[in-house]
């Protein structure tokens, strides 16, 4: 993904979500951006005993 013209490895920043004691999966791509390239956006699932997280 290139943002603002800095390489963003997919996969490292799924990686750090995932170290989330709430996470069970994250997906992150690149979506289209005008100006920045393409903006990072990530789909994350939650691990079914997370509470208090919105």
């Amino acid at each position: 993904i290139m943002h603002k013209g800095f390489r963003v490895a997919a996969a490292r920043v799924e990686s750090v979500l995932q170290d989330h004691p709430a996470v069970m999966a994250a997906c992150v791509v690149g979506t289209p951006d005008d100006v920045a390239g393409e903006n990072v956006k990530a789909f994350i699932l939650l691990d079914e005993d997370a509470r208090g997280v919105t």
